[in-house]
């Protein structure tokens, strides 16, 4: 992926080998070295031939809510297919384990109501166990096997 103008690069997108590198680019090595991998984890269907892979990352405990927490829910990403979606029940879990692992006297000047987590939730699936159609912008989707995930 590049942006060019006028036949002059302006922009190019590096290729990176791995989920660890882009989380790396993206959140920054300071805030990478403080998440733990899980998974991936296959999780076969039982109506049909087809596996969905879940993997994520999410912060060590103990967690430190200066690093690991954000005004803006930018950094708590959810992806299915590759592609950036909202699914409130897997947001609000990850918030709510997040913020229980935090320790109590880490939070004495922060407002926890107010932050977002430092998380990625990576799903992969066949296509036509997801529906991107539930909005125009295709960033709520709708997962066959939701609760099971």
């Amino acid at each position: 992926m590049s942006l060019a103008h006028n036949l002059n690069m302006i922009w190019c997108k590096p290729i990176l080998k791995s989920t660890e590198e882009a989380l790396g680019s993206i959140f920054g090595i300071q805030v990478t070295k403080h998440l733990s991998k899980c998974g991936p984890v296959d999780i076969n269907s039982t109506t049909q031939n087809s596996v969905t892979r879940v993997e994520c990352y999410i912060p060590k405990t103990p967690i430190d809510p200066k690093v690991m927490t954000m005004s803006s829910n930018k950094m708590c990403v959810l992806l299915v297919n590759r592609r950036r979606v909202h699914i409130a029940a897997f947001e609000k879990m990850l918030h709510q384990y997040i913020f229980g692992a935090i320790q109590v006297g880490n939070t004495q000047s922060i407002n926890l109501k107010k932050k977002y987590p430092v998380a990625l939730l990576k799903i992969d699936t066949p296509s036509t166990q997801v529906d991107f159609n539930r909005e125009l912008d295709k960033s709520k989707v709708f997962l066959q096997h939701q609760v099971r995930l």
